[in-house]
């Protein structure tokens, strides 16, 4: 019995010193010319380029602003195989950013590293080859690294630290190229609950957890005087993924997008559980979000107030339609004939007003189709928004109301004889016809009782003669 003990320990302290030599020890800086050699059963003729590892930490820190931070470092180290593989050294980095609060990157080193007659030679990029991009609610840097040429290794690494504790940095385990290595560390604290949205079919190699104790000092340093902070601890579990040798995943005929397949892991802030407070649900669900919608300035108050003004338009496009069918058909020819799209996403009002719109003819998807709800529901047509993400933009989940993936907005409208859908923001699109990228699955009605949907591309038929 105690030698059967002694044999079963020896065979799992094996076991664990066998996984430890498949994990790469890896640090930044060193290279040596015997990793310029890399072997694995997912590079084949078509490897452009090889992640050979791909490293990042999640952790949740105390922050001067009186709140918490989510503080993200990641590692990167490629090998370009050919000249093909050359835009694996063109990174970007979105940085966020939204009433006063940002994400920020910090500690950023990139290095190409060549062999030259047996020598490794490397070549730093240098801070003023850092560009900066600014597009809504975003800050984007870019940088491509110097020297690089078929058989560089290039690495990179990076902090992010991010006042957005709801949205969690997510992680993608598989891409566009393979990768030998990819693991993914988080540490939630107690007082934090978060909801793990998985993808994928790739199988974890690692998946660990550990619990420890950490420190964490809040204070605010936003009135500009000495800052009175308080300090105390809880406990964090430590959360490891890991995945080796995933093989690439490339966009194929007929895939609305790669996003619905790589394998990644989301996160979602859904609850606070501070010591001697009752829990506080944060995750909203349909209901709630569908109330405070419909309150907002820029989205329901904008189509469910009278909007008298539209009287006079509103009798000249209707004139002579008897049912509740001939004034919709010939409100949405009006509002699809004579408004020109300029945004092709959007769920909220962008221009100041509906009158402002009606006024420019012209505005963004949503705010096109707001317009047309006010317009039907001006004369009395049944008419509620709809949200959906559209096909390149990937799936949405069927129960959270995670609204960062919805990026556009159609109109339900329940006709006496049937439910069509419509948008005005498409030239030449036909009564209850949508653009194909609409259909995507799961929608969400935003009426006064949130309503799931399904648009599914396998709805659409189409037939042709010759």
């Amino acid at each position: 019995m105690r030698k059967s003990g002694i044999g079963l320990l020896a065979l799992l302290c094996a076991s664990a010193t066998m996984f430890a030599q498949e994990k790469p020890s890896i640090k930044y800086g060193k290279i040596t010319p015997q990793d310029f050699t890399v072997v694995s059963p997912v590079i084949d003729s078509s490897t452009n380029a090889v992640v050979i590892a791909d490293m990042g930490v999640s952790d949740i820190e105390g922050s001067t602003k009186g709140w918490f931070k989510f503080v993200y470092k990641r590692h990167c180290r490629i090998k370009i195989l050919n000249q093909k593989g050359f835009d694996a050294a063109a990174i970007t980095i979105p940085l966020y950013f939204r009433n006063g609060d940002e994400e920020k990157m910090i500690d950023l080193k990139a290095t190409t590293y060549n062999l030259e007659n047996g020598n490794v030679v490397a070549t730093k990029l240098q801070n003023k080859d850092v560009f900066e991009e600014k597009q809504k609610n975003y800050r984007i840097k870019k940088f491509t690294l110097p020297a690089v040429k078929a058989g560089s290794i290039i690495e990179y690494t990076y902090s992010i630290h991010s006042d957005f504790l709801f949205n969690l940095q997510p992680w993608e385990f598989q891409g566009s190229y393979p990768r030998l290595w990819s693991q993914y560390e988080v540490g939630i604290p107690d007082f934090l609950a978060y909801v793990y949205l998985s993808q994928g079919y790739q199988p974890y190699v690692l998946d660990t957890k550990s619990e420890t104790s950490k420190s964490f000092t809040v204070s605010d340093l936003s009135s500009g005087t000495a800052a009175s902070g308080s300090s105390f601890s809880s406990p964090v579990m430590y959360h490891t993924w890991a995945m080796k040798d995933v093989p690439a995943l490339k966009e194929e005929s007929f895939t609305s997008t790669i996003a619905n397949h790589i394998s990644k892991i989301e996160f979602q802030l859904s609850q606070y559980r501070f010591p001697n407070q009752p829990v506080e649900q944060v995750m909203e669900n349909w209901p709630k979000v569908g109330n405070r919608f419909r309150e907002r300035e820029d989205f329901g108050a904008a189509y469910l107030r009278p909007n008298v003004w539209l009287n006079d338009e509103l009798k000249t496009i209707t004139a002579g339609a008897t049912t509740y069918e001939e004034k919709a058909r010939r409100i949405y020819a009006f509002v699809r004939d004579n408004f020109v799209c300029q945004s092709d996403y959007g769920i909220v009002l962008h221009e100041t007003s509906l009158r402002e719109v009606f006024r420019k003819k012209a505005g963004s998807v949503s705010d096109i189709n707001l317009l047309l709800l006010a317009m039907l529901r001006h004369e009395s047509i049944q008419a509620e928004p709809v949200l959906l993400s559209l096909r390149e933009r990937g799936i949405v989940h069927p129960i959270y109301p995670l609204l960062d993936r919805f990026n556009y907005l159609i109109c339900q409208v329940n006709l006496p004889e049937a439910t069509v859908y419509l948008d005005a923001s498409t030239p030449m699109l036909g009564f209850n016809k949508l653009p194909v990228s609409c259909y995507n699955g799961t929608a969400w009605v935003l009426s006064q009782t949130p309503q799931r949907i399904e648009l599914s591309p396998d709805s659409i038929k189409e037939s042709r003669l010759t």
